[in-house]
C-alpha cells in the first residue's frame, strides 16, 4: 500500500502469522484507506460520513472492513505472483519426486524448496482465511451483534468444510469479537444520541407551552 506521490509511499515488512490474522497489516491497510477518503472528501466537497466512528486499530464497520480486506486480498495475491514462479502443487510434486528417488534433491535445493513451501502455504492459508472474511462481514452487514454471532459461525461454502468452521472461527475470533462489540457502541451511542435530541425537543416545546 502507498500515498498518491512520491513523498507519501511508505514501505511496511508484516510478517503473516500461520493461525491468526496480524493486527498491523488491517490497521496499516485501514490508514491508508481513511486518508484517501479523507482526500477525496476534501476535493469533492462531499462529507466523509463514517470517520467520526471508524478505528485504525479495530474493525467498525462491516462495509468498510470489506473494503479492507479486499485489500488485504489483493496484497497477498501480488506478493504471492511477485515472489513465487512456482506453484504449492509443483514444490510438492518435486518432494515427492525426491522421496521416491525417481529425481534426488541436494540437502541445499530441498531445504529450499521445503521452506518456500511453509511460506507459500502461511500465504495461501491467510488467502483462504481473508476470503472467508470478506464473505462473513457481506453477511453481517446491517445486522444487530445477536445476530451478526448466528450469521458468522455458519460456513462459507467452497472456502471451508464444516469441520474447519470451528477452527477458522478460532483464527477469527479476536477480530470477530472486536467488530460486535464496537457495532454495540454504535448502536448505543446512536440510541444515546436519539434520546437525548428527543428529550431536548420536549423540554423546548414544554418551555413554549410555559410562555
Amino acid at each position: 500500500m502507498s500515498g498518491d506521490t512520491k513523498e507519501e509511499k511508505v514501505a511496511k515488512i508484516i510478517k503473516l502469522k500461520e493461525n491468526s490474522l496480524k493486527d498491523e497489516m488491517f490497521a496499516y491497510i485501514r490508514a491508508n484507506l481513511i486518508k484517501k477518503e479523507e482526500k477525496y472528501s476534501k476535493k469533492t466537497g462531499k462529507p466523509f460520513e463514517k470517520k467520526s466512528h471508524l478505528l485504525i486499530t479495530q474493525p467498525v464497520d462491516p462495509e468498510f472492513e470489506m473494503l479492507v480486506v479486499g485489500c488485504v486480498i489483493q496484497l497477498l495475491e501480488g506478493l504471492e505472483k511477485a515472489k513465487y514462479s512456482q506453484s504449492i502443487e509443483a514444490d510438492k510434486k518435486q518432494l515427492a519426486k525426491d522421496k521416491s528417488g525417481e529425481v534426488p534433491l541436494s540437502f541445499r535445493i530441498k531445504s529450499a524448496i521445503m521452506y518456500r513451501l511453509y511460506q507459500k502455504t502461511i500465504l495461501n492459508n491467510n488467502k483462504i482465511l481473508m476470503q472467508i472474511l470478506i464473505r462473513l462481514l457481506a453477511r453481517v452487514r446491517g445486522l444487530d451483534a445477536l445476530d451478526m454471532k448466528k450469521n458468522y459461525m455458519s460456513r462459507v461454502e467452497d472456502y471451508e468444510t464444516e469441520e474447519e468452521v470451528m477452527v477458522n472461527r478460532i483464527k477469527l475470533r479476536k477480530y470477530l469479537r472486536e467488530l460486535t462489540l464496537n457495532q454495540k457502541r454504535i448502536i448505543k451511542a446512536a440510541t444515546e444520541a436519539a434520546l437525548k435530541e428527543k428529550q431536548a425537543k420536549l423540554e423546548k416545546e414544554i418551555d413554549t407551552i410555559n410562555t
